[in-house]
Parts: C-alpha cells; structure tokens; sequence
C-alpha cells in the first residue's frame, strides 16, 4: 500500500500539526500535506513559526496558525528518559492546553478532520482524529516497558492509525508492528523526493538534524572532521571548509538530489529519503535515542 490510499479524503477542512522533534515531522508530512489538497481538501497547520517558514517553501495555499511546540528540554547527557521525566508535569500540563485548542477551534473553524503527527494531544473527542506514527512498538529496555502502555493508550484515542511503512514493516522493522484499537492504514514510505538513481551525483554532504542541544554537539563534531568537498547543513546554513552561505530548504533539496554521500543522523524521516535519493549513506545515532541506536542497524532497503 501507498500513500494513495488517502485518496478518499477530499473536499474535507482538515486541521494538521506536526511534532516539533527536530524537522523531521515536517518532512515527511510535505508530501502527506500535497497529496490531501490534490484531492481537493483545504488544510490548515498548527504549527510553531520556524516550522511555518519551512511549508511556505513548498505551499501557497496552506493555511497556518500558530501554536507552539511540545515543552521539551533535554539536557545533552544522552539520557532521553530522564529528561522526558523531568519534562513530563510540563508535558501534561501542555497537553491538556492542547486538547482544548483543538476542540475550540474545530468549533469555531468548521473542521472535518484532524490530523496529528505524533502529536498525543492533538485530537478531538468529536471530530475523527488520525494519528501519523511509524512506531507502533516503542525500542525500549526492560525497566521501560510501562512506557509503552502508556504509547498504546495515547495512541488508541485516535479514530485511524496511519503508519510510514509497508505491511511487511520493510522500513521500520519491529517498531511499526504490534495491535491498536483504530484502523491502521500502511502508507508505506513517503518522501518529498521521488526517485534520483540516474541523476549525477558528487561529494559528501552532512546534514545536522534532530532536538538540541544534541544538534550543536554533533554540528561541532562534525566540522572539526570536515575535508575538501564536504558540505555540512546546520540551522538554515551550509558551509565548507572555505565558505559559509544560508540555505533555503528548497535549496538543501538540490543539494540532497546530488550528493553522492549523505551523513546524518538516523532518523527515520531522513532512512526514508534516502532510499528514494539512491545515494549512499552513513547513518550516527545520537547517543541514548534508542530508535536511532535501533534504526541504523535495519537492514538498507
């Protein structure tokens, strides 16, 4: 199955938000987002201002409001549980506020369907709300495994599941399979690139991604190993070892198209570019995020 199969959502409003972990919820929503208003839906996005700067680039006909994103803070030891511990009474608190947005604004606004993208709060208790994930199965160790019931309640509030991979779980491996209570629609994977295998390809570029303060520790890592041709992507900015220059991220789109190597960290957002980009890869984790510890080593696709 594809992303075709949400071919029969048409002539809704559809009110969509976009987890704010890194861009790679925005990413791979570009072209979900294209495909509903082909089909002729009208779609507006709750999103945070450097998240609207980026859909701009790619849409004249989205509608925005603002709302912010999840109160994260990480401190950069490498140990995401504690911090999203330490996150959680902010995070409830957060949700609770978020839940009622959604509900008011569908209300004010007319809204037919709400889409969230891992965003746990963002539904509404009267209007269909679908929920984009590709991890059904959380990778996590024994002494968290209460963590992934609370996932699956969060998850089964939804109406429909629609999931970044294919039946077979060809992508994601262990972590898009496992039962829900809604529908789960396999939208396999979805890229805003279309396949590049014959097109020139030269250089190494490395891309920064992902939440900070983890972002700048790798960026320094990484540009304290640049060589001659490499090219590294940070905060809106690609450099060299003899030039620096902003970079819109249609621009990044060119550059991603004709890299021969692309180094990033192994999200699944980028996993899933890269295998419609045809380049060759070299994926590093960051330290203590189990899905990418989990991700890097799946099989190339």
């Amino acid at each position: 199955m594809s992303i075709e199969a949400i071919e029969h959502i048409s002539n809704k409003r559809i009110l969509f938000s976009p987890l704010n972990w890194g861009f790679g919820h925005v990413s791979r929503s570009i072209p979900i987002l294209q495909k509903l208003i082909d089909n002729g839906n009208s779609v507006i996005v709750a999103c945070n201002e450097n998240q609207r700067k980026v859909y701009e680039e790619y849409f004249s006909n989205l509608e925005f409001v603002i709302w912010e994103g999840y109160p994260f803070r990480f401190s950069g030891k490498g140990n995401f549980a504690l911090d999203l511990f330490r996150s959680l009474p902010n995070l409830i608190s957060f949700g609770r506020k978020e839940m009622n947005f959604v509900e008011r604004f569908c209300q004010t606004v007319n809204v037919d369907l709400v889409i969230s993208d891992h965003r746990y709060f963002f539904r509404s208790k009267k209007i269909k709300s679908i929920f984009i994930t590709h991890q059904i199965t959380l990778p996590l160790p024994a002494y968290l495994k209460f963590a992934q019931r609370i996932h699956l309640q969060m998850i089964n509030k939804f109406i429909e599941i629609w999931i970044l991979d294919t039946k077979e779980h060809s992508f994601a491996g262990k972590l898009s399979e496992g039962k829900t209570k809604p529908k789960q629609v396999f939208l396999g994977p979805v890229s805003r690139f279309r396949e590049c295998e014959d097109i020139q390809k030269s250089g190494t570029l490395i891309l920064i991604s992902g939440p900070e303060p983890y972002a700048n520790k790798f960026y320094l890592e990484q540009k304290s190993k640049l060589k001659q041709n490499d090219k590294i992507v940070y905060n809106g900015k690609m450099e060299t070892l003899n030039s620096s220059k902003e970079l819109r991220w249609k621009d990044l789109d060119e550059e991603m198209i004709r890299t021969k190597k692309l180094v990033s960290r192994s999200g699944y957002s980028t996993l899933m570019d890269v295998h419609f980009l045809k380049c060759d890869s070299e994926f590093i984790p960051t330290k203590g995020q189990w899905e990418q510890e989990y991700l890097k080593n799946l099989p190339n696709e």
